[in-house]
């Protein structure tokens, strides 16, 4: 593959150097000069015609770049490319010495680098002919600028020639090989077969350095114009991605460039692109409503969330290819609303859009969408994209409709019902009156509905009522029913008894005032004729209840005067009689007489008592009360027990008869039904000793409380507790009973003292 014969003059300060440079060409058979000076190398130039030139300007470098630019200024040698050997320059050196005109600077000798690149510039002096110096001249100088500025690239940039060796690398090839270990001895690679660096090992399982070693082959047996892959390329404490582009050199081609570049940055942003892009339809995923993009320019459908197919009920996919497929699912009757409305906003895209219209699915369901469109711009403001968004408000707009149909057989029932129905804002201003109130009113509904309630219905003091609305307003919650009075067109008054709530709106703020209301005047007054009628009843009865007692003590009184001194007299006759009687048999008959007439003084004593016992009028209610307890269980085997504290020595005398009868009546009832073995009777002033309590229980069998209720004699008149209640309650007291079959009987009354 060398060029045999070839002339290639050797320029050195010493003949070291020189020596050292022939014996590391000798191999290729080439035909070396050697000059150990700058000026002998000029006549070694003009004698022997070199096809190339190894320059070293370790020793002289400023002679030696002025030998280049020499060289290359003279039409005669212009074609002839220089090496420049140059240890350990600095990256300033080398690029003066590719701006002089040197084809290539070597600045770490190694022999199989330097003898690919002799070899390689001599083919490519040999393609392009001696005869054409000037073309050669041309292409190494612009090769030389080329080089300096690959040089100056950030990537990784190496020269390969057909059979895969690679020829150069670049600066920053060899900064990445330093960073990364490769030892500086080793020529970064350069003089190796870069095929068997890239070549995977036999034993060890595929990975991408098989498709790089294939790419690169076909890239240099002229297969491919082209390659590239991304690849990774990590460190221990580094993730790194490259990508490596392969281009071929000349057009058979001669060899080809690698260059890697770093595109770690790039593949993280792909990376968080691609999850930030499925988290987004992950979410869109989730979300029910209909989310989608469009392209403005071509008006092609970008995306569309998958709950276009769950809503419509058509593949998402069809706007694809159809953008307004949309619109054949919009009802009949919304369409050419919605496709007029849709055209104008995007000639519009400043205003902003808001559509609600019906869909029909392929199973004839009907839905509500509401369909909002926005628009993207990008940073010069101009619009690039649209975002839409259509939500599926079915169940809301059923729920609007039921609660309007809610309404209305609502406001039919106000309208229908014969109570009065009115609502209220927070002003007070009538909202609603139903007819019944109207008709009540005598009023028209533009009369009332917007006008102020107290203007227009109020009796009272429109200020004194205004407060008193302002007051249940500021309550905030809860019912309120109240009586008030409101005055008709002709001015009667009449009174309604109001059931008032407070309206709230959604978030549970007062907004008004709603009331349901029922005409009492009527009812009131039959309530006053009915309370002036007990107020009549109750008096009557008072007076009956004192006639009553009267007669009592009228009754008792002659049983005691008239008829109890009779009896006396008689018996008093009766033992005058004896004295006359010897007759065994009249004598009998005479004892029989005189018992009837004991027993008869002793019964009407009895009933006189019980009519009216004297020592109440004469000792007191507590005398009387004992003698009467002592009488009830004289005979036998109810024991009782009578507690009297906390009392006056004398009350009210209708209070003391009332007590009087009531103990009177209920221990009689004990006595003749209760079975009882024991009585307590209780008399006391109550916890504050300004009232008086009475308590009478037994542990007897009790009765039915209900049964007993319902009784009534065949006179007509009630039972015994109900002339005890009526006897209490004219009296202003209160009476209880309470009775069970386990526990007895147990009757409480009591009165304000000073009530009577």
């Amino acid at each position: 593959m060398s060029t045999p014969g070839a002339n290639v003059l050797i320029v050195g300060t010493n003949d070291i150097e020189c020596e050292a440079v022939s014996a590391i060409l000798q191999p290729d058979a080439y035909g070396l000069l050697i000059a150990e000076s700058i000026e002998s190398a000029r006549t070694a130039i003009a004698r022997h015609d070199p096809e190339l030139i190894v320059l070293d300007l370790t020793g002289n470098a400023y002679k030696g770049r002025a030998l280049v630019r020499t060289l290359k200024r003279d039409t005669a040698t212009a074609h002839v490319p220089v090496v420049v050997l140059h240890a350990n320059a600095a990256r300033r050196a080398r690029l003066a010495a590719l701006a002089a005109g040197a084809a290539d600077v070597i600045t770490h000798i190694d022999a199989a680098a330097l003898r690919l690149r002799v070899r390689n510039l001599l083919r490519l002096a040999g393609s392009t002919g001696r005869s054409q110096p000037g073309r050669l001249g041309l292409q190494l100088a612009d090769g030389a600028i080329e080089v300096a500025i690959i040089d100056s690239l950030p990537a990784n940039i190496g020269l390969i020639d057909r059979d895969g060796m690679l020829v150069s690398v670049n600066e920053a090839w060899r900064r990445f090989a330093n960073q990364n270990g490769m030892p500086r001895a080793s020529r970064y690679g350069v003089g190796s077969n870069y095929l068997g660096i890239v070549e995977p090992d036999a034993h060890a399982p595929q990975h991408h350095d098989d498709t790089l070693a294939t790419g690169i082959r076909a890239v240099l047996r002229g297969d491919a114009g082209h390659f590239s892959l991304e690849y990774p390329c990590h460190t221990p404490d580094r993730q790194r991605w490259f990508m490596m582009t392969v281009s071929p050199l000349g057009d058979g081609p001669e060899g080809a460039l690698v260059m890697h570049v770093d595109v770690t940055q790039l593949y993280l942003t792909k990376q968080s692109l691609r999850e930030s892009n499925m988290q987004f339809a992950q979410m869109a995923a989730s979300i029910r409503d209909i989310f989608f993009l469009v392209d403005i320019a071509s008006g092609r459908v970008l995306y569309v969330s998958p709950a276009y197919d769950d809503i419509v009920g058509r593949p998402g996919a069809e706007l694809g290819t159809r953008p307004d497929a949309w619109l054949d699912a919009v009802l009949p009757e919304h369409r050419i609303r919605v496709a007029a409305d849709y055209a104008a906003h995007l000639k519009h895209p400043d205003h902003p859009f808001e559509c609600v219209f019906e869909i029909v699915r392929p199973d004839q369901k009907v839905r509500w969408l509401c369909l909002k469109l926005f628009w993207i711009r990008d940073q010069d403001g101009s619009v690039t994209r649209m975002a839409g968004v259509a939500q599926d408000i079915t169940d809301s707009k059923n729920a609007e409709r039921s609660l309007r149909d809610s309404e209305r057989r609502f406001l039919e029932f106000l309208n229908n019902t014969s109570m009065l129905a009115v609502m209220l804002d927070l002003d007070a201003q009538i909202t609603f009156c139903n007819d019944s109130l109207l008709r009540l009113m005598g009023l028209q509904r533009e009369q009332v509905v917007g006008g102020n309630w107290f203007d227009v219905f109020m009796a009272s003091d429109p200020n004194e009522t205004r407060k008193r609305f302002l007051a249940r307003l500021a309550q905030g919650s809860g019912e309120l029913r109240y009586e008030d009075e409101i005055i008709k067109l002709d001015g009667e008054r009449r009174v309604v008894c109001w059931n008032t709530s407070l309206q709230h709106d959604i978030g549970g703020a007062v907004i008004g005032m709603a009331s349901i209301g029922e005409d009492i005047t009527e009812q009131k007054k039959s309530a006053l004729k009915i309370l002036a009628l007990n107020a009549n009843l109750e008096k009557m009865s008072s007076q009956l209840l004192h006639a009553q007692e009267q007669e009592r003590i009228g009754l008792a009184r002659e049983l005691h005067d008239e008829l109890g001194q009779h009896l006396a007299l008689l018996k008093i006759e009766l033992h005058h009689l004896r004295g006359f009687l010897h007759d065994t048999a009249a004598l009998m008959h005479w004892q029989k007489i005189d018992a009837a007439v004991l027993t008869l003084i002793a019964q009407i004593r009895v009933i006189s008592v019980s009519l009216r016992p004297p020592v109440l009028d004469y000792l007191g209610l507590e005398s009387s009360l004992r003698q009467l307890l002592e009488r009830q269980f004289a005979i036998g085997d109810c024991r009782y027990v009578f507690e009297y504290a906390g009392l006056p020595a004398r009350l009210a005398l209708p209070i003391e008869i009332a007590i009087y009868r009531i103990v009177q009546e209920s221990t009689t009832n004990i006595v003749r039904h209760a079975h009882a073995t024991c009585v307590v009777v209780e008399l006391n002033g109550g916890e504050t000793g300004r009232e008086l309590e009475l308590l009478v229980r037994d542990n007897g069998i009790g009765f039915d409380q209900e049964a007993t209720a319902q009784e009534v004699h065949a006179d007509g008149s009630g039972n015994g507790l109900r002339g005890m209640e009526e006897r209490v309650k004219l009296l202003g007291g209160r009476f209880d009973v309470v009775s069970s079959s386990s526990s007895g009987t147990r009757i409480a009354v009591s009165f304000l003292l000073g009530a009577s």
